[in-house]
């Protein structure tokens, strides 16, 4: 296991999660009811892009363009956090970088909530979009 990945994997561990790695060296853990992914580059072991995957589903063409509308509001609206589509779901990230698990530890609990802030205003925002509909 890669030094950066067995790092966060410690990190999560010490900090109550019960982590888990894939073969991509992908790390997956629950975070308040929902599924977070860690993930780092081999190429790069100071970053690491915090995931909180498929939390919106993309279900029609219509549906598609109100969510790509509330993407750009939360992209420019909200700090650090970037929301974006992949095949028919939405996505949540926040990228950072870092050089030891020191200087992880303070941000790790405001990139969750970041996330978190980010995905309830999407919500919200799509909600908004809806009744324009």
């Amino acid at each position: 296991m890669r030094e950066t990945v067995q790092m966060l994997s410690d990190f999560l561990t010490g900090e109550g999660f019960r982590p888990t790695v894939d073969d991509d060296g992908d790390i997956r853990f629950k975070c308040e009811g929902g599924r977070y992914i860690l993930m780092t580059r081999e190429d790069d072991p100071q970053y690491v892009r915090l995931c909180f995957p498929n939390f919106w589903e993309i279900e029609s063409d219509a549906e598609r363009e109100r969510v790509v509308k509330a993407t750009n509001i939360i992209n420019r609206r909200c700090k650090a956090v970037k929301v974006f589509t992949v095949d028919d779901d939405t996505w949540a990230t926040v990228e950072l970088f870092f050089e030891n698990a020191e200087m992880f530890r303070p941000v790790f609990e405001r990139s969750v909530n970041a996330i978190q802030y980010g995905v309830r205003t999407f919500r919200d925002t799509m909600r908004e979009l809806d009744e324009e509909v």
